[in-house]
């Protein structure tokens, strides 16, 4: 998987809305964000608010690309960069008060925890170039044929109320 074969750019803050707008409804009816969110009359407006946190998030401790045509994106997120500062702790409340609610506090994390147990603590930083992994993690069962496609592989699942898979990309791994 080359950068050269998808036509993205680094996105700027006009593009945020869009980027936004296209998350919501791509992960509208995705298990992992609704066993997060939480479910009532305001769940698409949550699921909303999930992404703006995504977006922020990413932009602030990763990159946040956009396909040319505006109709795709990628937010990377380096955890190994992620700090605490008054504006991640801001972030951090307005997703639990508008999206997950306090009742699902515990369940979100719970559901972090399993992730980073299973993926660890390796750093993950501009793959290819220095020779490291390259995680994902989908409940969306038919996009495994094609995360295969591009070079991914599975190598865990869990199980919380739906299937959670967790892939690597075999070519960033060192020889």
């Amino acid at each position: 998987m080359k950068t050269s074969d998808y036509a993205m750019k680094k996105a700027c803050a006009a593009d945020r809305p869009v980027i936004i707008e296209l998350l919501a409804r791509s992960f509208q009816h995705n298990l992992s964000v609704n066993y997060i969110v939480k479910n009532d009359n305001r769940k698409f407006a949550r699921i909303r608010s999930l992404m703006e946190y995504s977006v922020d998030v990413c932009s602030l401790f990763g990159e946040v690309l956009i396909s040319e045509d505006r109709k795709g994106c990628v937010l990377i997120f380096y955890p190994q960069f992620k700090k605490t500062s008054l504006k991640s702790i801001w972030l951090d409340l307005k997703l639990v008060f508008n999206t997950i609610g306090a009742a699902g506090l515990f369940r979100t994390l719970k559901r972090e925890n399993l992730i980073m147990g299973i993926r660890g603590k390796e750093p993950m930083l501009k793959a290819q170039r220095l020779g490291l992994p390259v995680y994902l993690e989908t409940s969306t069962q038919r996009n495994l044929p094609w995360y295969e496609k591009l070079g991914f592989e599975i190598y865990n699942e869990a199980q919380l109320n739906y299937s959670l898979f967790f892939l690597r990309y075999i070519d960033s791994f060192p020889s």
